[in-house]
C-alpha cells in the first residue's frame, strides 16, 4: 500500500525526534566523560540508560501525542484540501467538452494553480511540524538535563553517565545503574507539575 506524503512526513518526524533525543544525549555525555576524566578517581559515578530514560519519561510519551495529534490534524486538512481539488477536477471533466476554448483553458489554469496551491501548504505546514517538534523535543531535554543535573547534586553524584545504542558506555554493573530510580522521580516531578 502507498503511503502519503504525510504519512511520510509522520514517519521522518519520528525518526528525527529519535535522533535529535540520541544527539543531545551524546553530547551531554561526551561532556560527562570529560569532567570524570579530569576529576580523576574515588569520585561516586552512576549511569542511566538514556533510551530508556527518555523513551519512557512522561513528558516525552506527552510529547509524542501531541505531535501525533497535531501531524493527524495535519492530514485531514491536506486530505480535505485534495478532496476539493478531486471534486473540482470531476466537475471539470464532466463540462469540459461544452466549453469554449477560451474558458476550458481559464480552467485548466485555475485547477493547476489549486494544485500548487495545496503543495505549497503541505509542503509549509510540513515544515512548521518540524520546527515545532524540534522546539518540543529540545524542551523535553532539557527537562531530562536539568532533573538529572538536580539530581545528581541532591544524591552527591559527582559523575552521570547516560548509555546510547551507539556504545558510548560499553559496560556498567546493573549496582550503578541509576536509571528506575531516575525515572521513577522525574515521572513523579513531572505528574506533580500538571
Amino acid at each position: 500500500m502507498k503511503r502519503s506524503s504525510s504519512e511520510r512526513r509522520n514517519g521522518r518526524m519520528n525518526r528525527t525526534l529519535v535522533l535529535a533525543l540520541t544527539g543531545a544525549m551524546l553530547l551531554s555525555l561526551s561532556f560527562s566523560i570529560s569532567a570524570w576524566l579530569q576529576a580523576g578517581s574515588g569520585k561516586r559515578i552512576a549511569y542511566v540508560r538514556t533510551g530508556e530514560l527518555v523513551n519512557n519519561y512522561l513528558g516525552t510519551r506527552e510529547l509524542k501525542s501531541t505531535l501525533e495529534e497535531k501531524s493527524q490534524m495535519l492530514r485531514n486538512n491536506v486530505g480535505t484540501l485534495e478532496r476539493e481539488l478531486q471534486a473540482a477536477l470531476a466537475d471539470f471533466q464532466q463540462v469540459a467538452g461544452g466549453l469554449g476554448r477560451e474558458e476550458l483553458q481559464a480552467r485548466r489554469q485555475a485547477l493547476l494553480a489549486k494544485d500548487e496551491e495545496l503543495k505549497r501548504y503541505a509542503d509549509a505546514a510540513g515544515s512548521r511540524s518540524q520546527q515545532e517538534q524540534a522546539t518540543l523535543t529540545s524542551g523535553v531535554l532539557k527537562q531530562i538535563n536539568s532533573f538529572l543535573k538536580e539530581y545528581g547534586a541532591l544524591n552527591d553524584y559527582d559523575i552521570i553517565f547516560g548509555t546510547t545504542l551507539d556504545g558510548s558506555l560499553l559496560y556498567g554493573a546493573e549496582a550503578i545503574d541509576i536509571t528506575a530510580e531516575v525515572l521513577a522521580v522525574l515521572n513523579s516531578n513531572y505528574e506533580g507539575a500538571l
